[in-house]
């Protein structure tokens, strides 16, 4: 899972959704929006899903 995010509030509720799953193992990552981080985390997630389908 590819999070985008934009501000500190942001990237705060991502990682204590990020610490209540771990349980769960979530491959997710955290991209800042205000680094372009959209195209960063697209490239991210489709490289992710390239390698389930191999």
């Amino acid at each position: 899972m590819a999070v985008v995010t934009y501000n500190q509030n942001c990237k705060q509720v991502t990682n204590t959704l990020e610490n209540k799953r771990k349980i769960d193992h979530w491959n997710l990552k955290q991209f800042s929006g205000l680094e372009l981080g959209l195209q960063s985390g697209l490239s991210w997630l489709e490289q992710e899903l390239s390698n389930e389908n191999t």
